[in-house]
């Protein structure tokens, strides 16, 4: 690029490469938080700046999208230049009719940004930028509408963070020979007409970023998703969520599949309850926290109990227990909202969502990571604990799963997951509750449960993780 067109910005090497870099096809492996989609911004600033150019910025979700459309008015701002944004903007892309956000120069020259969609791609022709297209919806789709529209001529940017070992910015970092997680040798690389650049998050600092490399990695609390967001690690599409060497470490003579009849426990007992009528398990949990560690105390299993049968052995537990956690999804509902009106500080549901699911499943594979938990040496209970998948979606989402058996379908460490859950929810004051949950009338019993800590119910008692709430637990990292 030349000196006349290079901004008095100030940029990271890695950033000034990519900048610089005047290659028709770019792809950008690279770690989450270094300022990609900026100098991304930049260049097409740049671009639509001294020549007549028409854009399409593609992004995951709209506000990104919207972000970059104010990153590069931004960039033409400071280099003394007029354009104009407009947000929410008409527009046709052939026979399409969407909304975009446009920035518009007096040179004639045009910039479109918005989710990533087919159809719009579909009927552009232009320069294509695609952000974050590891997780875009339908990224083939995406990619067969738009490609033939840069093919007279036009440039194409494509950059992303690794969301596994799938899809089609995989393969293209795979013919770059990007995949790998490894530092090339020398940048960029060139291969069948691409121009391929890879950054970590190490790189990143090396070249002066300021993060704290340490500081992100405990907060995210999840080794396999920061070597993918932050190392550029492409992770396997499925792989078993806790490894087998974690699970067989963790077999203890303390730990029980039933309570002893003479039982008395020494520390807070938790219960987790996974709901199933017909084909699965339900299963009640019972963890005892000694110390450090949680004991597994019962794993207590009913299959195709009646509801009626699964409330009455839950009500036999709730006098040993301190919290209970149980799953208020789908046919556990009824008998969620029934134990928690009756016992409104100590039986807490839970709704399985994504983020839920999430927050359950890495918070029990911390426990085997960190060695906090000791379990009975039962073959059907480890065949549950190994049979916990990550699993990675074609869009880059992450999801936690099992296959389902005759054996049922985890049920055993969902419950062991929802009775950690149970005994991690955070203390509240009055205060605390009143402003992080703002929801309805609470009852006497739980505004006395609340100020004496003893309960981290949302107003209704229903535990759906909020963005505080995610932020606290993993730094925002879900």
């Amino acid at each position: 690029m030349d000196s006349e067109r290079t901004p008095a910005v100030p940029l990271y090497a890695y950033q000034k490469r990519w900048l610089e870099d005047d290659s028709r096809f770019k792809l950008w492996v690279k770690s989450v938080q270094i300022g990609a989609s900026w100098v991304m911004a930049l260049e097409l600033a740049l671009a639509l700046l001294f020549a007549k150019q028409t854009w399409l910025w593609m992004s995951a979700s709209q506000r990104q999208s919207r972000e970059a459309a104010e990153y590069t008015k931004t960039h033409i701002t400071a280099m003394g230049a007029v354009a104009r944004l407009d947000l929410d903007a008409e527009e046709f892309f052939g026979k399409t009719r969407t909304l975009v956000d446009r920035v518009v120069m007096p040179n004639g020259s045009r910039a479109f940004f918005l989710p990533a969609n087919p159809d719009t791609a579909r009927g552009f022709a232009g320069n294509v930028v695609l952000d974050e297209f590891a997780i875009h919806q339908n990224p083939k789709a995406i990619w067969a509408a738009m490609f033939g529209r840069v093919s007279r001529g036009y440039r194409l940017r494509v950059l992303s963070s690794p969301k596994g070992a799938i899809g089609k910015f995989f393969d293209l970092a795979r013919m770059l020979g990007l995949d790998g997680g490894l530092r090339p040798a020398a940048q960029p690389v060139a291969a069948r007409g691409w121009s391929g650049h890879w950054t970590d998050v190490h790189m990143a600092v090396a070249d002066g970023a300021p993060l704290d490399v340490e500081q992100l990695r405990e907060a995210m609390g999840d080794d396999d998703l920061f070597a993918q967001e932050y190392l550029c690690q492409f992770l396997d599409a499925e792989k078993q969520l806790i490894p087998t060497e974690l699970i067989e470490s963790a077999v203890s003579g303390r730990a029980t599949m039933a309570l002893p009849s003479d039982f008395r426990a020494s520390g807070p007992v938790y219960m987790g309850t996974d709901v199933a009528r017909r084909r699965d398990l339900t299963v009640h949990a019972l963890l005892e926290l000694l110390g450090e560690n949680y004991v597994v105390r019962a794993i207590d299993c009913q299959r195709k109990a009646t509801f009626a049968a699964q409330k009455a052995r839950m009500k036999e537990f709730l006098p040993l227990v301190r919290r209970h956690a149980i799953d208020a999804s789908g046919l556990g509902m009824q008998n969620a909202e029934e134990l928690h009106r009756e016992y409104p500080a100590k039986c807490e549901p839970v709704e399985y969502t994504a983020d839920v699911k999430s927050h359950l499943m890495l918070g029990a594979k911390r426990l085997f990571e960190d060695r906090r938990i000791e379990i009975p040496d039962d073959r059907d209970l480890k065949a549950d604990l190994k049979a916990v998948k990550r699993i990675i979606t074609e869009s880059g989402g992450i999801r936690y799963d099992a296959r389902r058996t005759d054996n049922g379908h985890s049920d055993r460490a969902n419950a062991i997951a929802l009775a950690w859950h149970a005994s991690d929810r955070p203390r509240q004051t009055m205060a605390d509750h009143s402003a992080i949950v703002g929801r309805g009338v609470v009852t006497a019993g739980e505004i006395a449960a609340i100020a004496a800590g003893a309960s981290g119910n949302g107003g209704d008692g229903w535990f759906k993780p909020r963005p505080i709430e995610r932020q606290r637990r993993f730094g925002g990292a879900l």
